[in-house]
Formats: structure tokens, C-alpha cells, sequence
């Protein structure tokens, strides 16, 4: 147990308040932003009616698991000790340490159960209410907690296991919406083992410029915009480096928004829509854009008219209910004229402080807690 940022030792048995597990860090290239999403989280719901419990998931040790790192699955990551209590994040370290504070006896993580002990009592024992889930990628958003966490039976905030799957699945999730009538890029699917001749060849119909990108992955790791066919190779090896499977499609011209879509007492809901704006020297809202400050200019609520900003909203949770998501959502679109063309699903969006979704609550005059703790409630009565 860690040292408040007070200077007592928190009481994690006395604390009459619901825990809440936040779970962050991850198996994938985002774990540094679920981290930063995790903090953040903890301390908007601090001073909710919450206990917050800070959970940082660590990848496997494939020598200890026999799994490949984000290969592993729900048992290996569940039967080990990979799941670190932070119980004051604002002073933990990656190494689960404090600065300048002594540690002394961590409570203990039952996994399976869900529940803290008391290091010194294992009988004395508390069972968290629910789950935050500020996992980024895998295993968060592929939906491998969702499902251990529906296992164990605790209510969460993400989407279900098969939707938070399909949403984490690029070329699937176009498969999904497009009944709709949403307007979508042309893509193809590459895999690795199908070589560069031949993806050239699948290619060739696309044209120039266009995106490729990891068909599993999120905050833009391992995209790439290619303006010649010279440069595919190369961005082809990029995206490799992420997975198997790569989306390459046609770039549409026009403006980025995104919109995030919730559910409020069974209805639907949309906080203030986003326009992005990629700073001199990026082709795209890549990673440097979205996490380097100065990079880019996000812009909310859109500088759009009404016409257009009802259009966006209809399509974000058009999106949301063909997907079957649950919780919070950020839909992301191109605009060209005034056709929204839909990217991707976002099931658990970056709430760090650098990101889009806090400014939009804020935008919105919607306290940080008071949503996070809306977002609770709603898991619960999924329950």
C-alpha cells in the first residue's frame, strides 16, 4: 500500500465508498496512453462517489507463458501475477513504486474474484463494484476484458466481447455498417504472407494517394499515407510491424471530425463534435498529431453549420447501433462535401488529459467525474 498524496496511508477497507477497478496499461503499441487514461480517470472519479483502484495490466513474460506477447489470451494474463495495484496513481511508477513515499504492503489482487485482501488479514476482503475500462487497444478494446470481465461477473464500462471484437477489426467493422447505407473508402485487405507483388497487384485498382493501416490496431500506430507507388513498399513493411493484416484503402479528400456517442438512461447521446486539423508537416492525424502538443488543432464544438453537424451526429450513432457498442464511443469520420465518410469505432477513446474526449466533456460543461460516473451507473444497469 502506497502513501496518499496527504502524506497517510489510505485505508482501502475503512473507505465506506463502491471500488472501482481502473483498468489500464495493456498488452499493445497504446499502452502509454491507457496509462495516461488511467490516471486521469482515477482522478476525476476520486471525487466522485467512487473508489477508484488504479490496475495496470503488464504483457506476459513469454518465456513464463509460452505466448507471444500480444498473442496471449484471457487465461494466461489471468492465471498470473500481471494485473499491478496502484492504489494512489498520482505518485506510482511504471515499476509500481512512489516517489518520495515509503512503500509498504500491497493489498492483494484475487483475479478471479475480482476482489482486494488485506495483506496483513487475507480474510478481511472487499469486492470491486466495477470495472473502468482505460485499455487502449489490446486487450481492451479486441474484447478479451470484456469478456473476462463478463466471466467473472463484473459490470464494466466497455462494449461486449463480440462487439468490442468487430469494432477492433477495421475491414469487419465496414462489413458491418455498410448495410446502412454509410458511406465508406474502397479497401483491400493485405496479409504479410501474401507478399509485395501480389499486394501490389490487389492494389492496383485503388489508385493514388492511399492509407494504409494495421486492420488491428488504434491511435494511428503504423499508418501510413503513400502519395506514389515507389512508397508502398515501405509503408506495407510499416504496417506489417503492427500485424498480419493490413486495410489499404482510398484517401478521401476533406475534413477529420469525430463524435462520441453514449447512452444516458437507454437513450442515445452525442458530446460537442471535433474537428481535427493536422499541423504543417502531417499528411494525416498521425501519432506525432494526436500526442505531440502544437501538432495539431482540434477544434470543438466544429466550426460547422447545423446541417452538417445533424448529419455527423446521425451517422456516429448509426455507427454505434450497428456495431451493438455499449458505453462511451468515439466515431470517427472524413467529410468530402457533405458525404461523412466513416473510419472507425474508438470503444475506449484516450480520456488522458491530452486527449480529445475530456476537452469535448469540458466544451460540453459536463464535469469529467460526473460523466465517468454516468458511465458506471449505465454498466451497472446493463448488468
Amino acid at each position: 500500500m502506497h502513501a496518499s498524496p496527504s502524506g497517510e496511508t489510505p485505508n482501502w477497507f475503512a473507505d465506506p465508498r463502491p471500488l472501482v477497478a481502473v483498468l489500464a496499461g495493456g498488452f499493445g503499441a497504446e499502452r502509454s496512453i491507457s496509462q495516461a487514461s488511467g490516471r486521469a480517470v482515477c482522478k476525476a472519479l476520486a471525487e466522485a462517489p467512487w473508489r477508484p483502484v488504479y490496475i495496470d495490466l503488464l504483457l506476459p513474460d513469454p518465456a513464463e507463458s509460452g505466448s507471444e506477447g500480444a498473442g496471449a489470451n484471457v487465461a494466461s494474463f489471468a492465471a498470473k501475477p500481471q494485473w499491478r495495484v496502484h492504489p494512489w496513481i498520482g505518485f506510482a511508477t511504471e515499476h509500481g513504486g512512489t516517489a518520495g513515499h515509503e512503500e509498504q504492503a500491497q493489498p492483494i489482487l484475487d483475479i478471479g474474484r475480482m476482489m482486494l485482501m488485506d495483506a496483513q488479514d487475507p480474510q478481511h476482503q472487499r469486492r470491486f463494484e466495477a470495472a473502468f475500462v482505460a485499455l487502449h487497444g489490446s486487450p481492451g478494446e479486441d474484447g478479451w476484458i470484456s469478456g473476462f470481465l463478463d466471466m467473472v461477473g463484473l459490470p464494466h464500462t466497455a462494449s461486449g466481447l463480440r462487439a468490442s471484437a468487430v469494432s477492433f477489426d477495421k475491414e469487419l467493422t465496414k462489413t458491418v455498417v455498410a448495410p446502412s447505407g454509410m458511406a465508406l473508402a474502397n479497401g483491400v485487405v493485405v496479409r504479410r504472407e501474401t507478399g509485395l507483388q501480389t499486394a501490389r497487384q490487389r492494389l492496383a485498382h485503388l489508385g493514388y494517394p492511399l492509407f494504409v493501416k494495421p486492420n488491428r490496431n488504434g491511435s494511428s500506430c503504423g499508418i501510413s499515407r503513400v502519395e506514389a507507388p515507389e512508397a508502398l513498399e515501405e509503408a506495407l513493411e510499416k504496417g506489417w510491424a503492427y500485424g498480419e493484416d493490413l486495410l489499404v484503402e482510398s484517401a478521401i479528400s476533406g475534413r477529420e471530425f469525430t463524435c462520441a456517442v453514449y447512452r444516458q438512461e437507454g437513450q442515445l447521446k452525442t458530446l460537442p463534435i471535433c474537428e481535427i486539423v493536422s499541423g504543417e508537416g502531417h499528411a494525416f492525424f498521425d501519432y506525432e498529431a494526436k500526442y505531440t502538443p502544437g501538432e495539431a488543432e482540434e477544434l470543438i464544438p466544429a466550426p460547422i453549420d447545423d446541417s452538417l453537424a445533424e448529419s455527423i451526429r446521425h451517422w456516429s450513432m448509426e455507427a454505434y447501433r450497428c456495431l451493438g457498442l455499449s458505453g462511451m464511443a468515439r466515431i470517427d469520420f472524413i467529410v468530402d462535401g457533405s458525404r461523412c465518410f466513416f473510419l472507425e469505432a474508438n470503444t475506449v477513446p484516450g480520456l488522458s488529459e491530452a486527449s480529445i474526449v475530456p476537452r469535448m466533456l469540458t466544451a460540453a460543461g459536463i464535469g469529467h467525474g460526473v460523466f465517468y460516473t454516468q458511465l458506471l451507473h449505465e454498466a451497472l444497469v446493463r448488468r
